[in-house]
């Protein structure tokens, strides 16, 4: 699938805006709502109509919805500062907007998203309130960028922006891919190529952009095999091939195979996209079909939309299909109960409710006792999570103290400031690192620890089920369990703001008076005695932000299995209370019913005998005339 912006390449005016009437048709369709939403929309239509629109089965569909139109494939450009991943990203989305110029990237992150109209999101590291700016321009977008996410508009991003969103309507984004221009590699600090490992593992997959000047770099290669570990998928980009004749692209090519398979330890048959971000650009400008062919780009995006989208897109249809269809068995036993309990005499129903309602008391109690296993498993990873600080606590005091004296060593005239320095690099570096490293275990740690506790509410909901099924005698291929389906949270930079600053503390006059190195050790124990505090701080920062995510999880898991069950019992009890209501209601109506039928059988009765003695008495009276005789 293609979906450059127009089809062929155009003669005259006339036919350009033909062109431009097929791109927005190919936009449309592309944006066209989903046939798992569509078929969705109608199944939630239906559950308001049967049990109105904030019903909670109608509820659920709703966001499953809203779930299916949230997911996106997040992918990563990375490579070596000038290689031009932004020319390259600007082709694919056929508009001249990230910068381009020489000067080399902050630290700040693009995502590139779908929107309707120009505008970007800006996200400060500090926690101030991201900032929301419309564009009326492409132009007047790309100024913008440029004084947020360059280091000559941002110098050392001193605005302290910790990313930056971009919205724009391009056929591309609007089938679910997010595009993330990431800081080029050697182009700032060092620091900068530790973040974008860090956050790497957050994506879908990455695009490496290596270009024929010269193919491969050795700290491209050792970037790479540190990449290899962090992201699922890699694409191996050959970038700049208009500068070469078909004999030095292969040449090239398979230069770069040998060193990719040599230096980085990948496959001999990796294959590598050769393209042209020059010539897909021009092809976009005059609409040539045939020059984005030839760009190599029309691949890309086929990777993109066709295989990576795609891919993505039906794991979590896979999901949202599940959980449909444990709505919807929850639904049907619902009215399955109903209709049995419509089949069942009177006292058949009230006796097998009541017998279902204590033994969902009996699986309500285990569900207690779950929860307090799953509230000791947290405790136990809190604990770890303490044990873990400390350690580490212990670590960044060792590495911070070792880096400080090292500095001292090296240095002759050492200064507070050249300390503060070699912190402010050292700090977000090491703490980034283990922040990655933290954030991963206890991801193993949670899983491993909520697993057993997810078996076992399956188990309970699978009982609760079953009591229903073998009470009622409700069809078993209405009790389908499906799978819950836990939200996925968004790709976000590692925006932690590392506390690096020394309080200034100025040399009093018996330090001035001191040898050199006296005066050196003198400054140390200062910087020592700070130091512990700026470890304390930091390593507190990354404590509170595990425990937060690891709250988060426990506070969204605990709930399931209760709520699974509070659905089921409240399904079955409520379809058995509504049939005893009903049927109550229709007992006490036919018993007075009867009541004034046989009333009125026996009025009629006594008017009947009534009517028979007043027709004798007349009768008799009759005969007695006719004899000249009259009753007294």
């Amino acid at each position: 699938m293609t979906t450059i912006t127009a089809i062929k390449p155009t003669q005259n005016t006339q036919e350009r805006k033909g062109g431009a009437a097929r791109a927005s048709d190919e936009m449309e369709r592309v944006a066209a709502p989903d046939p798992l939403d569509r078929k969705l929309e109608q199944i939630e239509g239906f559950l308001q109509q049967l049990d109105g629109s904030e019903g909670a089965a109608a509820r659920a569909v709703r966001a499953l919805r809203r779930r299916l139109a949230t997911g996106r494939l997040h992918v990563a450009v990375l490579g070596q500062f000038k290689r031009g991943k932004s020319s390259l990203l600007n082709a694919l989305l056929g508009q001249e907007l990230l910068p381009t110029a020489v000067v080399p990237l902050t630290a700040v992150p693009t995502f590139l998203r779908y929107g309707d109209a120009l505008a970007l999101r800006v996200s400060f590291r500090d926690g101030r309130r991201a900032e929301k700016r419309e564009a009326l321009s492409i132009d007047e977008l790309r100024q913008a960028l440029e004084g947020l996410v360059t280091e000559a508009g941002n110098p050392g991003n001193g605005l302290g922006v910790s990313q930056v969103e971009v919205f724009l309507p391009s056929a591309l984004l609007a089938q679910g891919v997010v595009l993330i221009d990431t800081p080029g590699i050697g182009s700032t600090l060092r620091h900068n190529t530790e973040a974008t490992l860090n956050f790497l593992p957050q994506c879908d997959a990455a695009f490496f952009v290596m270009s024929t000047d010269p193919p491969i770099t050795e700290a491209e290669a050792q970037f790479l095999k540190a990449v290899r570990d962090k992201v699922r998928r890699i694409f191996f980009l050959l970038n700049k091939v208009d500068y070469l004749s078909a004999v030095e692209l292969e040449q090239a090519r398979v230069f770069l195979s040998g060193v990719l398979t040599d230096n980085a330890g990948l496959d001999p048959s990796t294959r590598i996209l050769c393209t042209s971000a020059r010539w897909g650009m021009e092809a976009r400008r005059n609409l040539d079909q045939r020059l984005w062919k030839q760009s190599g780009l029309e691949e890309v995006e086929e990777h993109l939309v066709s295989f990576l989208a795609r891919e993505k897109h039906d794991t979590l249809v896979e999901a949202v299909c599940a959980r449909t269809r444990t709505v919807l068995g929850e639904v049907t036993l619902s009215l399955e109960m109903e209709l049995r309990s419509w089949q069942l005499p009177l006292a058949d129903l009230e006796c097998k409710g009541e017998e279902f309602s204590a033994r969902a008391e009996e699986l309500d109690g285990e569900a207690d006792r779950s929860e307090d296993h799953l509230d000791g498993d947290r405790q136990r990873l809190r604990q770890k999570l303490e044990e873990d600080a400390e350690a580490l606590r212990v670590k960044a005091r060792t590495f911070l103290s070792k880096l400080i004296e090292g500095e001292a060593h090296q240095t002759g005239d050492l200064t507070e400031e050249q300390l503060q320095r070699v912190l402010a690099e050292a700090i977000p570096t090491f703490f980034g690192r283990e922040m990655t490293s933290a954030v991963q275990r206890f991801t193993e740690a949670l899983e491993a620890g909520l697993e057993p506790h997810r078996r076992r509410a399956a188990e309970l909901v699978a009982t609760l089920q079953s009591t229903a099924a073998e009470l009622f005698e409700v069809p078993a291929n209405a009790l389908a369990e499906g799978q819950l389906l836990e939200g996925m949270e968004e790709p976000t930079w590692v925006t932690h703001s590392w506390d690096t600053a020394l309080h200034p503390v100025p040399p009093g006059l018996v330090d001035r008076l001191l040898p050199e190195s006296r005066r050196k050790d003198r400054l140390l124990r200062r910087v020592s005695r700070q130091l512990e505090e700026l470890v304390v701080r930091n390593v507190e920062n990354l404590r509170w932000s595990v425990l937060q995510s690891l709250e988060r999880s426990f506070l969204i898991n605990k709930p399931l299995a209760r709520e699974r069950l509070s659905a089921i019992k409240a399904a079955v009890q409520e379809a058995v209370q509504r049939t005893l209501e009903k049927r109550r209601t229709i007992e006490q109506v036919s018993s007075r019913e009867l009541a004034r039928l046989e009333a009125a059988l026996r009025e009629l009765h006594r008017l009947g005998e009534g009517l028979e003695s007043i027709c004798r008495f007349a009768e008799k009276g009759q005969d007695g005339r006719a004899c000249g005789q009259v009753d007294g």
